[in-house]
């Protein structure tokens, strides 16, 4: 029976569980390798997979349970049923699957699963993996909202400027990075940048994005306008103060939100040409159609030429009055006349009509047995 069972090696470790003594994915490969040589299992593929199971949507483990229910394996081994899911949406697909006897055996170092076992016991533990994760998020939403009380960074990504203090159990400014980002505070409360150069400041001072790039103007704003550098953290929109070293004054703060305020105003915009055939066509070449207006024989007219941004192209100017007559040409299949117009209008009257009326009666009959109830 165990050589006719094709199996799959599933581990799977997430990063929320870093604090907990779950075993890495090296380690349960190992330890389910050492499992299948002594129960001289099949085991036809080794799946590793970083990503929590909190919510379904896994790729690797959707496509595991693809490829068993297309019939190149039968068989499930992992070090723990939690390794597989941890919430209901898997856990009905895989107890589904083994209830069937698509999967035959989902086997552990400490228990195997078979179809028999998809009712009762697998709810159980079903029920313990999903239980984990409901108590889980409570207790860390605990653990946030107690820490932002005493005054102490909770996040895991440190705003730019500080490092976390184990002793204190708080953020403290970074030696280096804190000056960067005071320097370019000042700079910018003294108007020298705008939030493009800002960020080129940032990349020269060694402040890039995840990628190494320099930041977005989004980012840019995100960071001047972060009230965490004047003690202030907010946290889902709830603010709290907090019990950490700052190094930005809330005089330098406040200036320069107004210098962000000064450089948002919109600028006037002059109005433009009204060129109403503006990115609808194509040239035969593949370029959009531009426009402008050119002098001609009695005033001065809009024509519509090629963009030449695919390369050169030979096709003339076009006069806008010959764009139109192209259009209506096209259109014209497609009109209706007064006559046309006015006898649909005059069939969409009827019919709302009919319908209200109808409604009425509907209604009426509805009355007439509330009544009798």
């Amino acid at each position: 029976m165990k050589n006719s069972i094709k199996n799959i090696t599933y581990t799977r470790k997430s990063t929320d569980e870093e604090t907990r003594q779950v075993t890495s994915l090296d380690a349960q490969v190992r330890e389910l390798r050492d499992f299948a040589k002594r129960e001289r299992l099949v085991i036809l593929d080794t799946i590793e997979e970083s990503r929590t199971a909190k919510e379904p949507g896994r790729p690797l483990f959707n496509a595991m349970l693809d490829r068993i229910e297309r019939g190149e394996a039968n068989g499930i081994v992992c070090w723990d049923i939690d390794r597989l899911y941890r919430n209901p949406v898997d856990e009905g697909r895989v107890r589904w699957m083994l209830q069937r006897g698509i999967i035959s055996s989902i086997k552990t170092p400490t228990r195997s699963y078979f179809p028999a076992d998809a009712g009762l016991l697998m709810a159980v533990e079903g029920g313990r993996a999903t239980d984990f994760i409901i108590h889980h998020k409570r207790d860390v939403a605990r653990g946030i909202h107690e820490k932002l009380l005493r005054g102490e960074w909770p996040g895991s990504n440190k705003p730019v400027g500080y490092i976390y203090d184990h002793r204190l159990r708080n953020i403290v400014p970074d030696p280096k990075k804190s000056k960067v980002v005071h320097t370019v505070f000042e700079e910018y409360a003294e108007g020298r940048h705008g939030l493009i150069s800002a960020s080129q400041r940032l990349f020269e001072l060694g402040v890039t994005s995840r990628t190494g790039k320099p930041w977005s103007k989004y980012a840019v704003w995100q960071f001047l306008t972060n009230r965490i550098y004047t003690g202030v953290m907010e946290w889902k929109g709830e603010t709290y103060e907090g019990k950490f070293k700052t190094f930005i004054s809330p005089d330098l703060f406040d200036r320069v939100q107004k210098t962000l305020k000064i450089k948002s105003k919109p600028r006037k915009v002059r109005n433009g040409h009204n060129f109403p055939f503006c990115g609808l066509f194509r040239c035969t070449c593949g370029s959009m159609m531009s426009a402008q207006w050119a002098k001609g024989h009695g005033g001065l007219y809009r024509y519509y030429r090629c963009t030449r941004k695919s390369g050169v192209c030979d096709e003339p100017y076009t006069q806008e009055k010959s764009v139109a007559d192209q259009c209506l040409a096209i259109l014209r299949p497609f009109a209706i006349t007064t006559e046309q117009a006015n006898l649909l209008r005059s069939l969409v009257d009827e019919r709302s009509s009919q319908e209200g009326h109808s409604l009425e009666s509907a209604s009426a009959k509805l009355s007439e047995k509330i009544a009798l109830i």
